[in-house]
């Protein structure tokens, strides 16, 4: 069953914001809101290495209520208070940016189609709202196609079920796919709860 690698951690360079843009102004205890913590996510939005978020180049990271960049381009304090309640996500991601001369894309995301991998703009509620929609009837090809996008995107946990019910769709037992197809709707419902998704 080739969808059991779901079950193993795989870390990769990408965060989820939705959490923190949910979240409104920011404090000091929302560093923590989402899969990845708030430095993290905000670095790989804006497209920072990876490698350097334990030194080494550029990346974000936040000293009590500060934000500052640790090295490479630019070193320094970006916003001095930036987790007092004054800030929401996407302007302590443009302070950022404006502070180590990264352009933002103003393009609004794009629209979710199955097989998207990770990207800057990737559509997460659209991949959320899709997924609740799918059902043991869909073609295989579409299910593959969501699934590789979810796991891409670090959704291993929500999307696992869904990986199962198409191992047993490809073993030819649709009525026992049914069962993991009613756990995968219950487990995308959850999280588009927990994220403020309708």
């Amino acid at each position: 069953m080739k969808h059991i690698k779901t079950f193993e951690y795989i870390t990769e360079a990408k965060a989820n914001p939705a959490g923190y843009i949910k979240a409104g102004k920011l404090g000091y205890n929302d560093q923590f809101l989402g899969r990845r913590s708030l430095s993290y996510t905000l670095s790989t939005d804006l497209g920072l290495n990876p490698k350097h978020e334990f030194g080494g180049g550029d990346w974000l990271g936040f000293d009590h209520v500060s934000l500052y960049n640790s090295g490479g381009r630019k070193n320094g304090t970006i916003l001095d208070d930036a987790l007092t309640g004054k800030y929401t996500y996407d302007e302590l991601k443009s302070a950022a940016a404006k502070f180590l001369g990264i352009k933002e894309s103003v393009n609004e995301a794009k629209k979710f189609k199955p097989g998207d991998m990770w990207s800057n703009d990737f559509d997460y509620e659209g991949m959320l709202k899709f997924a609740s929609k799918v059902n043991v009837n869909t073609p295989i090809k579409t299910l593959n196609a969501l699934f590789d996008s979810a796991t891409d995107v670090n959704y291993h946990t929500p999307f696992a079920n869904l990986g199962i019910a198409i191992d047993w769709i490809e073993d030819g037992d649709k009525a026992g796919a049914k069962d993991y197809f009613k756990r995968f709707k219950d487990d995308i419902k959850k999280e588009m709860k927990s994220q403020g998704i309708k």
